[in-house]
């Protein structure tokens, strides 16, 4: 076996982290039964509930889904294509594959190499969790050095002219993007409609927002005397805690997710959580696991075969847990968790926060740090988690934000 198919064989793992609605009671429900006549609304409120696992059979038949489809089979189409940018470096996907690279900017040395450390103790945290977490996060595969000569002299080719200069690589399960359904039904309900800027059909058939990751912004909404940005664009869309309550959305229970998973990180991962991202995005179905269980196999005929494609055409939403290049370990001492309050305040408003203009809001920061705590409490970290929610009230009153119905 190469070392081409043998990344391949590595890649097409399933997930060892929950889905967003594993045993659910509630019927999964399936993008044939949505008609593209119901309000948008009313589609992202089915497609995006926490309650049940979406199948996105009909809509992933799209060309990004038929691309990737036909690239698993033929090696000649399986390329390293430039899909996002940040601050640590560029992400590449892998065509007719479940996994995507990250390659460090030539200019940064070390960050890529922490993502890969933090990643791995987040994994191992929820191995080791006694509390359901209901956020997915992607699979670690490994890392290749700038200096492995050899796997660069063979796959460089594969990436685009500008960017085959050995560099250092991360190697995760991609986040797909959300359906094609609903990017159409985001762009229906909040696309700014105004003069000598792009329709919504334009934006439909853009190719930049079919990259479509949606932000979970439980600590922010929008604000009502501010214009849409013309600039409006699908690519790690912002869904704001207004947009949430608008399309009917479980506000309360990604409220409690997001809680469960910070604790996670902070008491069993033992890290800051600093600039991670929740979003919400899919995943194709995978039909091979490389170590069934027992009980699986015990099930099957003998010499039943176990490995199979990745079908692109089918899938579902999740919630997930990404981003942890800038997240650092901490002691379990008061350094530690002012650490961990510095990474909360500095990340996106992901979090319910304490206020004193809206009680909903304030009413939401109350579910949260319930949840957290009550977490923490079973991690093991009782004490030190409600030193973190203390110091949270005490950063937020000096910002002029707190309530006195949220103290602890």
């Amino acid at each position: 076996m190469d070392r081409r198919q043998a990344m391949r064989s590595d890649t097409t793992d399933t997930s060892i982290t929950p889905s967003l609605a594993e045993k659910s009671d509630v019927t999964a429900p399936c993008l044939d039964t949505l008609s593209l006549q119901e309000q948008p609304e009313r589609i992202l409120q089915r497609m995006l509930s926490v309650r049940s696992v979406v199948s996105t059979a009909s809509s992933l038949s799209s060309s990004f889904a038929t691309k990737q489809q036909q690239a698993s089979s033929f090696s000649e189409l399986q390329l390293y294509e430039k899909i996002g940018q940040g601050s640590c470096g560029v992400v590449f996907e892998h065509t007719g594959f479940s996994h995507v690279i990250k390659k460090e900017h030539d200019h940064i040395s070390g960050q890529l190499w922490n993502d890969g450390i933090m990643h791995a103790r987040i994994l191992e945290a929820l191995d080791a969790s006694p509390v359901k977490i209901n956020v997915r996060v992607p699979i670690c595969h490994g890392f290749i050095g700038r200096a492995d000569s050899s796997w660069w002299s063979e796959n460089h080719d594969q990436f685009p002219e500008d960017s085959r200069s050995p560099g250092n690589l991360l190697i995760t399960e991609r986040i797909l993007p959300l359906p094609q359904i609903v990017r159409n039904a985001l762009i229906d309900a909040y696309f700014p409609v105004s003069r000598g800027q792009p329709s919504k059909q334009q934006a439909k058939v853009d190719r930049k927002n079919k990259d479509c990751l949606a932000r979970v912004y439980l600590g922010k909404r929008r604000d009502p005397t501010r214009r849409p940005s013309p600039f409006f664009t699908l690519v790690n869309f912002n869904l704001h805690l207004d947009q949430m309550e608008e399309l009917g959305l479980e506000v309360e229970l990604f409220t409690k997710y997001l809680a469960d998973a910070l604790a996670l990180l902070h008491w069993v991962a033992l890290i800051d959580a600093d600039d991670v991202e929740f979003v919400l995005g899919s995943t194709a179905t995978i039909i091979h696991t490389k170590s069934p269980k027992a009980a699986v196999l015990a099930k099957l005929p003998p010499n039943s075969t176990t490995i199979g494609p990745v079908d692109f055409k089918k899938g579902a939403i999740h919630l997930w847990l990404l981003d942890f290049n800038r997240c650092h370990a901490i002691t379990m001492d008061e350094k530690g968790v002012d650490e961990a309050v510095k990474a909360f305040f500095r990340n996106d408003p992901y979090y319910p926060r304490p206020s004193k203009h809206s009680q909903e809001d304030d009413q939401l920061w109350v579910t949260f740090r319930d949840r957290y705590l009550s977490s923490s409490e079973k991690f093991g970290h009782a004490d030190l988690a409600r030193m973190f929610i203390e110091k949270v009230l005490e950063t937020q009153r000096q910002r002029g934000g707190s309530h006195s119905e949220s103290e602890v």
